[in-house]
């Protein structure tokens, strides 16, 4: 017993000497603390006060929720679930530059996608208002503006957000005229890959087209389940955000 109590004396003695010495993060605190619980078998009941509550850099981290440019769950969960539909295919459909999204409401990125599949499903991308020209890829000459794109894909989805675009966390000020001003500063090279993938033939679902080496897979094509294009949608933004 006396060799034992040595030891918890000892492993203190160490303890309150590396946090005296200042030079180690909570979290390395803890991590070495729980060796020193492991090697000489005294719990955290006998830590000092200032150990026995989560640090702030633990509180931070269990506060810290992941929203993909700022979209939460509890927003996409607001649409319906036709809503839902588009925007999952139209991520499939359109690659949205992250230097883009950084600078877009939730609002709008949605509208953007969303306003992918409604045009791009029916070749509607390739016709006037868009381009002057039948077919974008014939004409590599044909003046495409951006600002022109970006009002008619919104014209077209707002009608599918409801409640969507009222509940959701904007970054920015979204009065009439600010997105486009926020999306000025844009490089001409992000502006064009946006471009570029919105004029890119529809890609559609192996539902819609089986035989398609190019389709994707639907895990809603059977069913009505909400949550399941929500939790693809959210999983689909999440590798946007971190790998773009």
């Amino acid at each position: 017993m006396a060799i034992l109590f040595i030891k918890k004396m000892e492993s203190m003695f160490l303890l309150n000497k590396m946090i005296d010495a200042g030079n180690m993060s909570e979290k390395e605190k803890l991590e070495r603390l729980q060796e020193y619980s492991k090697l000489f078998g005294f719990g955290f009941s006998t830590l000092p006060k200032e150990l026995e509550k989560p640090t702030d850099e633990v509180k931070m981290h269990k506060k810290k929720i992941i929203m993909p440019f700022n979209i939460r769950k509890r927003d996409l969960n607001s649409l319906e679930f036709n809503s839902l539909k588009y925007l999952f295919y139209g991520l499939h459909n359109l690659d949205m530059p992250k230097e883009m999204s950084d600078y877009e409401n939730p609002d709008e990125i949605v509208a953007k996608y969303i306003a992918a599949y409604v045009l791009k499903r029916n070749n509607m991308h390739l016709t006037k208002p868009f381009s002057i020209k039948p077919n974008y890829e014939l004409f590599d000459n044909s003046p495409i503006e951006f600002n022109q794109v970006i009002r008619k894909m919104d014209d077209c989805a707002y009608q599918y957000l409801g409640d969507f675009k009222k509940k959701c966390i904007k970054r920015f000020s979204s009065n009439p005229g600010d997105q486009l001003r926020r999306l000025e500063c844009l490089e001409d090279s992000v502006k064009s890959s946006f471009i570029d993938s919105f004029f890119k033939a529809y890609r559609p679902s192996r539902d819609e087209q089986p035989f398609n080496v190019d389709s994707f897979y639907d895990p809603n094509c059977d069913g009505r389940d909400k949550s399941i294009y929500v939790n693809g949608i959210y999983r689909i933004l999440n590798s946007k955000a971190e790998n773009k």
